[in-house]
């Protein structure tokens, strides 16, 4: 097996992985009490590299609708840790402006964050998202791959260079 194909299947490996776990935490589920989610870069551009998922959920309510959110995973008993973050009165460059719940999860022998975002309007991130589908191709995907795996192995986190960051640099958006 060449590196790219070891690469690409790895990817594969940890996608069919946090599909499992959205389904056994019931977290969609969950999360469709709340408002519409959609589950955004990575896994929905079958770039998976490390154990994250992202997702978006468009609520009329974000706040209340995360703190309730946050609430019934906490009520649930399924997730090890829970994080909530207010982006509308404490706002961060480059953050979305709206409201957090980050669960932390141990899941087959690794440690997975996901991510949730609770805003009244993600057609921003849908229009980025499509964007990003429509310039991936087999050559992109395996730069992408790589420069993830390169980011894992260099002891680079997600906040010193963003998926974001490598997907724009790759796929000439600027």
């Amino acid at each position: 097996m060449t590196i790219n194909e070891n690469i690409l299947e790895a990817s594969k490996r940890t996608k069919t992985i946090a599909s499992q776990l959205l389904e056994q935490k019931y977290i969609l589920e969950i999360l469709s009490q709340f408002g519409k989610p959609l589950i955004i870069w990575s896994y929905a551009l079958d770039l998976m590299v490390d154990e994250d998922i992202d997702i978006m959920v468009q609520t009329d309510y974000p706040r209340e609708s995360a703190i309730k959110a946050m609430n019934t995973f906490i009520e649930k008993e399924t997730v090890q840790k829970y994080e909530f973050g207010d982006f509308v009165k404490f706002p961060r460059i480059g953050r979305p402006q709206g409201y957090i719940v980050n669960l932390r999860i141990e899941y087959q022998n690794a440690k997975w964050e996901i991510e949730i975002w609770f805003l009244q309007d993600i057609a921003i991130y849908r229009k980025q998202l499509h964007t990003y589908k429509s310039k991936i191709n087999q050559e992109n995907t395996l730069k992408i791959l790589s420069a993830k795996y390169e980011r894992k192995i260099s002891g680079q986190t997600k906040h010193d260079r963003s998926s974001s960051e490598i997907y724009e640099e790759i796929l000439n958006i600027y």
